[in-house]
């Protein structure tokens, strides 16, 4: 049911001031989808929101996608900002979904060293690399074709490096014989343009490369 998500700890921190952590507000948008918003405020100006919002229905789909923003200040430098942004996604079908196409996949992007600003434990300083992974996949039932397209990515957060593989297609088509007649019997012989076989393969591949600070601008 909908209500209020009372805060998970209050703080003091030598550059941030006094502050509430994990205050906020749960929706339940459908049976399917729900909402958690929470957000941080301190004393010296620095604030934070989360978005996250996890989905399943039976049998097709399920996962989850989690915003985050954060906009820092210092008490050694309050006429600054840093702000910061971390977008984390996964989605798995279910096998019975459907029987000729399949989504899956998960993504892990941060953007101006969101961890190192913001979380202040081991595991989030020490891990410096990120990636992202999503497929997409189509037959087409009766036709020799299919068809994969997919997205990459990964991220140094040292160097701040960003490589994206966006998006990467694949289309081939089976072998087929264009020449050979139809219903003949195998007692006959082939004739030498019936062997005549063709197969079809095409790519593309649109990639990119910038730094978190960049990505999403007019630099990129």
């Amino acid at each position: 049911s909908t209500g209020l998500i009372f805060p998970q700890g209050y703080e003091y921190s030598p550059q941030l001031g006094f502050g509430l952590d994990g205050v906020g507000w749960y929706f339940p948008i459908n049976d399917y989808m729900d909402l958690r918003l929470t957000g941080q405020i301190y004393w010296h100006g620095t604030w934070a929101i989360t978005a996250d919002s996890k989905y399943r229905k039976r049998y097709k789909y399920n996962g989850g996608l989690n915003l985050k923003f954060a906009s820092r200040r210092t008490i050694d430098d309050l006429d600054n900002r840093a702000n910061s942004y971390a977008i984390r996604w996964n989605h798995n079908q279910d096998g019975k979904a459907h029987p000729t196409r399949r989504l899956s996949g998960s993504m892990n992007i941060q953007g101006n060293g969101f961890q190192r600003l913001n979380n202040n434990d081991a595991r989030s300083v020490l891990s410096n690399q990120l990636s992202s992974n999503v497929s997409y996949s189509q037959s087409f039932p009766g036709k020799p074709f299919r068809l994969s397209a997919t997205m990459s990515h990964s991220q140094n957060t040292q160097t701040r490096a960003v490589n994206i593989s966006l998006p990467k297609l694949n289309f081939q088509m089976d072998r087929i014989y264009s020449f050979k007649k139809k219903g003949a019997s195998s007692g006959n012989k082939e004739k030498w343009f019936e062997k005549v076989s063709l197969r079809y393969n095409a790519q593309a591949q649109n990639k990119f490369v910038a730094t978190d600070t960049t990505l999403f601008s007019q630099k990129t």
